[in-house]
């Protein structure tokens, strides 16, 4: 879902997207299908240890590490 349109069921219902992290980059633009399939995989793997991966996502640029990693980021849709 997130390579096809930006957006899972649960990021249309909480009204958020997903796009490149380029701040050049449209928020239109769509992210590929490998940067979105990274990000899934880190993502699963930060959830391993009780979700404490997912920690430095409330601090700096409020990314995380699967974020980082596929170079994306999260914006309002």
């Amino acid at each position: 879902f997130v390579a096809a349109g930006g957006q899972t069921i649960g990021k249309m219902a909480a009204g958020i997207r997903v796009v490149p992290a380029d701040p050049a980059a449209p928020a239109s633009e769509r992210v590929t299908f490998g940067r979105a399939l990274v990000r899934a995989a880190v993502f699963f793997l930060l959830l391993l240890p009780g979700g404490l991966g997912l920690v430095p996502a409330l601090f700096g640029q409020r990314r995380g590490l699967h974020d980082r990693l596929a170079d994306t980021r999260v914006v309002k849709a």
